[in-house]
């Protein structure tokens, strides 16, 4: 078995303190995610939101490598593939 390890990097702009979490929008020319964030910017906590939420959604490790004092922030994610299972999706 052959392991692939692939990674995306969104820009992220966020809106902290919203109602619910949702993903507002994907523009792909800017690959930017638009995020609204149910926790308030404190002590981390819409980060690890984010981070938690979007681990889910892609069914893989997620991580924001930059911007975590700031709206606009850069999303890793992180994901190991079968190779067979790669070659099954093209």
């Amino acid at each position: 078995m052959i392991l692939v390890e692939k990674e995306l990097v969104f820009n992220l702009s966020v809106v902290p303190n919203s109602k619910d979490f949702a993903i507002v929008s994907f523009d792909r020319q800017k690959n930017l995610l638009k995020i609204k964030a149910k926790s308030k910017p404190q002590k981390g906590n819409a980060n690890k939101e984010i981070e938690q939420k979007t681990k889910e959604l892609f069914k893989a490790k997620t991580r924001i490598i930059s911007g975590l004092k700031s709206r606009h922030k850069k999303l890793l994610v992180e994901k190991t593939i079968e190779f067979e299972n790669l070659l099954k999706n093209l």
